[in-house]
């Protein structure tokens, strides 16, 4: 028990002892995005286009953030470090794509310690799954292609993207293989004084040519909701060749609440060629979701280019159907 006190004090001060190691990032990126009536009332299965019907034109903000990290070695090998980022909205000052976007650590928020037992670290932040499942998504980085933004793939039903109150472990490397694992508790309480709570876990193999990754998240109480419950699966890989890289992802996706049950489900290609050793390149993807008798076939097309704060997304068309 003294020694699991002992650890609980370092990590809370890690951030004292790693004063002289900080290290001060970020990045700021915005577009403009043109959604016509037509391609909105289509995007039916995304939330925050339901019973939109009207087209519109856009300034939107690209994932722009700025963040402090820093570590900092101490004795029997071991290792402390910590990490706060903040989203910026350089598109709306507090109505953002997410809830306190401008908010201190509003997208991570971590201290922890790492040592020949692996790493384990306490905080809030994008959980095992999200972090698995965004891997093989090519469109990521853009407000409206990427599938969480879209509404497909492992996003169909929403997820816990980022979660608060986060106990996280993450094992050693064993060969090509990895594994993180991590319980969370969410802290924005409704009005019925329900957290949402719950557990993640990845599987990440990596060797010269192809990676793979497999993970599941489940949560209880999920939003808030008495007796919801959010199930979570999936796997994905890729394959490198020369300057290209292509792959594909499965996601299960099942959501309970009230007595009623929905899934989803989603298949994935990509793709992607690289043109030089700076980030030039084209991007394609491809998801086939069902949802009962429901359907939707998802293309995206797309180039990106890097500039010195990092990868930069060009416009892209998607066709939805």
């Amino acid at each position: 028990m003294k020694r699991i006190h002992w650890i609980t004090l370092l990590m809370a001060s890690a951030s004292s002892f790693a004063a002289n190691e900080v290290v001060l990032y970020g990045r700021v990126l915005g577009g403009v995005q043109n959604v016509n009536a037509a391609a909105r009332a289509e995007r039916a299965f995304f939330p925050a286009d339901a019973g939109a019907v009207n087209g519109s034109t856009e300034v939107n903000d690209l994932y722009s953030r700025w963040g402090i990290k820093g570590e900092e070695a101490l004795p029997e090998g071991l290792k402390a470090f910590f990490q706060i980022e903040s989203g910026i909205g350089i598109d709306a000052a507090d109505a953002s794509f997410y809830v306190g976007k401008n908010s201190f650590a509003s997208r991570e928020g971590w201290v922890g310690l790492q040592g020949d037992f692996g790493a384990i670290k306490l905080g809030r932040g994008k959980t095992p799954y999200t972090q698995a499942a965004e891997f093989y998504d090519n469109f990521i980085g853009t407000h409206t292609f990427g599938s969480a933004n879209f509404g497909t793939g492992y996003y169909a039903l929403g997820s816990n993207y980022r979660s608060n109150n986060m106990l996280w472990y993450s094992t050693p490397k064993f060969g090509s293989i990895q594994g993180d694992a991590a319980y969370f508790t969410g802290e924005n309480k409704s009005a019925n004084g329900l957290d949402s709570r719950g557990w993640a876990f990845r599987m990440v193999g990596t060797w010269d040519s192809f990676d793979t990754h497999i993970a599941y998240q489940q949560a209880k109480d999920y939003e808030g909701i008495k007796g919801a419950e959010l199930d979570q699966f999936v796997a994905g890989g890729s394959y490198y060749l020369g300057r290209l890289n292509f792959g594909a992802q499965h996601s299960q996706n099942k959501l309970r609440t009230g007595g009623a049950e929905r899934k989803v489900k989603a298949s994935s290609l990509f793709g992607a060629y690289a043109f030089d050793d700076i980030g030039t390149a084209l991007r394609v993807g491809y998801v086939r979701q069902t949802s009962g008798d429901t359907k939707a076939n998802v293309f995206n097309v797309g180039g990106s280019t890097t500039c010195p704060s990092g990868p930069m997304p060009w416009p892209s068309t998607t066709r939805s159907g």
